[in-house]
C-alpha cells in the first residue's frame, strides 16, 4: 500500500468540530514534530 502523503508534500490543516473515519489528522508531538495519520476508527472506553 502506497502512502497518500510523501516527504516534502505540503498540506493545509484546519481544526474541525468532528472527525470522520478516513480523515487525515495532523498531530504535534511533545518534541515539536508534526505527524499526519489517517483516522482508521473511533474507539470509546
Amino acid at each position: 500500500m502506497e502512502p497518500v502523503l510523501h516527504d516534502q508534500d505540503r498540506v493545509q490543516v484546519r481544526r474541525q468540530r468532528k472527525y470522520r473515519v478516513g480523515d487525515i489528522l495532523a498531530v504535534r508531538l511533545a518534541n515539536g514534530q508534526l505527524v499526519c495519520h489517517r483516522l482508521l476508527g473511533k474507539y470509546f472506553w
